[in-house]
């Protein structure tokens, strides 16, 4: 089980934790870390959830990448669009372990992971457009 932690905001703290689950992805945010947490299955589909990173963009929206232990595929979550939407974005092999994810000012998504199957580091990039 692991745990991740990120304040963004300066009067109103946005609290965003990601707690990473054998058997699920669970996201729990607040606009108001004093009042209320709102908790949201994100992908519950098989055993998902494991190496996880977290960036939030400059609009509060948030990404996320994970590693599918069932497909050994590498996965991206995103509620940018206001519902959370869910893709594989790799799964040549063993992908996804180890992954990291970073949203630059442009809102272009970088997320770097590790592919077993030849021992390579991988990159993947969308753009915000």
């Amino acid at each position: 089980m692991c745990y991740v932690l990120k304040k963004r905001g300066s009067m109103k703290k946005i609290l965003i934790s990601l707690i990473c689950l054998s058997v699920m992805l669970v996201f729990i945010g607040s606009a108001d870390a004093d009042t209320y947490w709102v908790n949201s299955v994100i992908d519950s589909t098989g055993d998902v959830g494991g190496y996880t990173s977290i960036a939030v963009d400059k609009n509060n929206k948030v990404h996320i990448s994970y590693f599918d232990y069932d497909n050994a595929d590498l996965k991206y979550a995103t509620n940018k669009s206001g519902a959370w939407v869910k893709s594989t974005l790799d799964s040549a092999g063993l992908v996804g372990e180890f992954t990291s994810i970073k949203v630059d000012p442009y809102r272009n998504v970088h997320i770097s992971y590790f592919e077993a199957t030849s021992n390579n580091l991988k990159y993947a990039l969308r753009l915000a457009n």
